[in-house]
């Protein structure tokens, strides 16, 4: 087993689902999210141009929940590769926080000098809270009210999940080994929480942040998926492996369904998540190599994904918000123009600093783990 996973390395194949989920979150919020529908105006310079499609545009949210199941893949890998939680923890902050002290102020700049997301903070105080990727729910909790945990960006929601699921997958490895069988009895056991969760439940009013602390009740169906098919990938699959995938599919398909009352929009993105769950299984088992120009392209947008998913929002939303508001340009050929800036700066911040920062970080923290383990042996 051990030598099955060292050889997987850097994947191009995972590397080309980041680029593709990238890319549909890019088009959903440069297209519909921010469109009059929702939110009374729309905030494009080409409005509503795009309404006529929202049912089908819808499915661009569904990148998040791909980003979810490649991260469920590349975490079993880490895990395996980590000889202990520490240096599972070390893996996970050396590649989450360098690019956040980058990305976080650029986003809270552009904040201050173009009109703000609804949702969006350009309180200096907002920026350290976000830097934690605590929910903003948990964060006004534990600070009793005196903090309001606004975010400099909505897209950070997806990190917080993401940090629940590094801590319950990393314990569950590192005290039972078998990860996706007792990762499935963990989301088993939040299933009733969904029940509580539902609008007007007196204990979701009184402790939304309840809600916060289990967000892998509803999207951790999309890690497991990613866990399981590691284990098909690597040839270490159990008996449990298929029927746990069916399973994810239909739990997840089943969360979509309830995202909207409209039923071409719930059966978009029952469909977006069929054809997603059925590319990754047969990209992944088959070690498909990509060897068309935009499966390449696809790979390098996975490269600096997280920082393009991070700043994508802000400055692309900056630069449409400004055109809408200082000039009469209203073409819908704009959502490339703001796409490319957006990946322009993205690019910029990982090869000049994520890249390079991310390697110091982690060598840095694994030399001072091994200086104090050293110490204590003493």
């Amino acid at each position: 087993m051990r030598g099955t996973v060292e050889v997987l390395g850097k994947i191009a194949q995972i590397q080309a689902f980041r680029g593709l989920a990238i890319l549909m979150v890019m088009l959903f919020h440069y297209t519909i999210r921010w469109g009059s529908e929702k939110n009374g105006i729309s905030l494009y310079p080409f409005g509503d141009f795009f309404a006529v499609n929202a049912s089908w545009l819808i499915a661009g949210q569904i990148g998040v929940e791909l980003f979810f199941m490649v991260s469920g893949f590349v975490i079993a890998l880490t895990l395996y590769r980590s000889q202990t939680i520490t240096t599972f923890a070390i893996n996970r902050f050396s590649r989450l926080w360098p690019p956040l002290m980058v990305c976080l102020p650029l986003i809270y700049l552009v904040n201050l000098v173009s009109p703000r997301l609804p949702g969006a903070s350009s309180s200096p105080i907002s920026l350290l809270t976000s830097l934690t990727l605590i929910d903003p729910q948990v964060v006004s909790f534990i600070s009793g009210g005196l903090l309001d945990g606004a975010q400099v960006t909505g897209v950070l929601w997806s990190l917080s999940v993401e940090l629940q699921f590094y801590l319950v997958a990393g314990v569950i490895y590192f005290k039972t080994k078998n990860i996706e069988r007792n990762f499935l009895v963990f989301l088993l056991l939040l299933l009733p929480l969904n029940a509580l969760g539902s609008k007007g439940s007196d204990l979701f009013r009184h402790i939304p942040v309840l809600a916060s602390f289990t967000s892998l009740r509803i999207y951790g169906y999309w890690f497991l998926a990613g866990l399981v098919i590691f284990r098909i990938r690597t040839g270490t699959n159990s008996r449990y492996s298929w029927p746990i995938y069916i399973s994810s599919y239909l739990v997840s398909s089943a969360a979509l369904a309830m995202k909207s009352n409209i039923l071409i929009e719930r059966l978009t993105l029952i469909s977006a998540n069929t054809i997603i769950f059925i590319l990754f299984l047969l990209v992944l088992k088959r070690h498909w190599e990509p060897k068309s120009q935009v499966m390449r392209i696809l790979v390098w947008l996975g490269d600096f994904s997280y920082e393009l998913y991070l700043i994508h929002e802000v400055t692309g939303m900056a630069l449409l918000q400004f055109i809408r508001l200082n000039s009469t340009f209203d073409s819908p050929f704009l959502v490339i123009v703001s796409s490319a800036l957006s990946s322009i700066i993205a690019w910029a911040i990982f090869r000049f600093w994520s890249s390079p920062a991310c390697k110091s970080t982690k060598n840095g923290l694994k030399t001072w783990h091994s200086r104090w383990l050293l110490k204590s042996s003493k």
